[in-house]
């Protein structure tokens, strides 16, 4: 019964997710094996605490920062145990965290933290 709470969605255009980000309380990723997750950075840019699968690259950063709930197991008591723990944290301190979290992924702190490993790899 969470169909009026939850927004199942495929492929959507860059209007409609955008739309999606204004109006949602946090993004729930499910998947099995995610290599980094670009949804779930643009989620985080846009304030949105995530509930991932530790499968997730990104689930690193959002254990970091307190931007969500990590799960490890895909089994659904697991997931509707995340989602409701979610539901109980207070929505601006949910946001602050996202946004600190979206903040790493700034291109600038990237690109310093490539640099940091290049010069490791090149100076030994």
């Amino acid at each position: 019964d969470i169909a009026e709470y939850v927004d199942f969605r495929g492929w959507v255009d860059t209007v409609e997710k955008n739309l999606a980000f204004l109006q949602s309380d946090c993004l729930i990723l499910t998947s099995e094996d995610e290599n980094f997750a670009n949804v779930v950075a643009e989620a985080l840019s846009n304030g949105l605490s995530c509930i991932l699968s530790s499968k997730v690259a990104l689930s690193s950063l959002i254990k970091k920062y307190d931007a969500g709930i990590v799960f490890e197991s895909l089994q659904p008591e697991v997931i509707a145990k995340a989602i409701f723990q979610m539901s109980k944290k207070d929505k601006n301190l949910a946001q602050s965290a996202a946004l600190r979290a979206a903040s790493e992924l700034d291109w600038d702190k990237v690109a310093l933290n490539w640099n940091s490993h290049l010069e490791i790899i090149f100076d030994s």
